[in-house]
């Protein structure tokens, strides 16, 4: 059996919980369920025991949301398509359906500006793009 790696498992408000990244789904886990994960990760060869019925619930409803699986998990490579970098919180746009749309947005401090001034190695990596920058020569 294989735990799929775009999940973790984590404590929210001292609950244990398996969250999958890719749907969205999320299972609280006893501490007997969270070790018997931990089992199935480190050895895909482990046979948990099915003559429990919780542990039978369990196994079932990780595998009916892509937690687990009895066949190794492919994966495919992520790419960040583009990315925005707001240096300021000051835009005095109103655009209809802006994502950044908030009470907020001209109200809060931009000293995070003046951090990223510092960086010379930051501004490389945000004005590089395949090679080709984007300022003019």
């Amino acid at each position: 059996m294989y735990l799929n790696k775009n999940t973790a498992q984590t404590k929210v408000k001292g609950v244990n919980v398996i969250y999958h990244f890719e749907n969205n789904a999320l299972a609280g886990l006893s501490e007997e369920a969270s070790k018997l994960l931990a089992k199935i990760a480190s050895d895909p060869f482990f046979k948990p025991n099915l003559k429990n019925k919780d542990i039978r619930e369990l196994l079932q409803f990780l595998m009916e949301n892509n937690f687990l699986s009895i066949k190794p998990f492919t994966y495919k490579k992520n790419e960040i398509a583009s990315a925005y970098v707001h240096l300021t919180n000051q835009c005095n746009l109103h655009c209809k359906g802006c994502y950044s749309f908030d009470d907020k947005r001209n109200t809060r401090a931009t000293a995070f500006t003046f951090r990223l001034f510092r960086v010379p190695y930051t501004w490389y990596l945000l004005f590089s793009i395949h090679n080709e920058t984007l300022f003019q020569k």
